[in-house]
């Protein structure tokens, strides 16, 4: 992976903090950012490693499986785990 689409520390650490706390408004709240500051930083890194991370379903966020195995799967494929987290 060349320089440039190698994932921020910052993006990475969003990351870390909303699978830990499984929450957006708790992570960006640790983070001091807002949660679409937080939403922003998890695009960032979808785009960057090619998968989608996480998933939203109501007031519920889980992690997608590519992102607990770090699986990569082209975010245009269809299937499970595939679609657009909508956070």
């Amino acid at each position: 992976m060349d320089r440039s689409m190698q994932p921020s520390a910052r993006a990475l650490t969003a990351l870390s903090l909303l699978a830990a706390l499984g929450s957006l408004t708790a992570a960006a709240g640790r983070l001091g950012v807002t949660r679409s500051a937080l939403s922003h930083r998890i695009a960032e890194l979808e785009v960057r490693l090619g998968l989608t991370l996480a998933r939203k379903s109501g007031r519920h966020l889980s992690l997608t499986e590519d992102c607990a195995t770090g699986r990569s799967r082209p975010r245009g494929r269809s299937g499970p785990g595939t679609g657009r987290r909508g956070l």
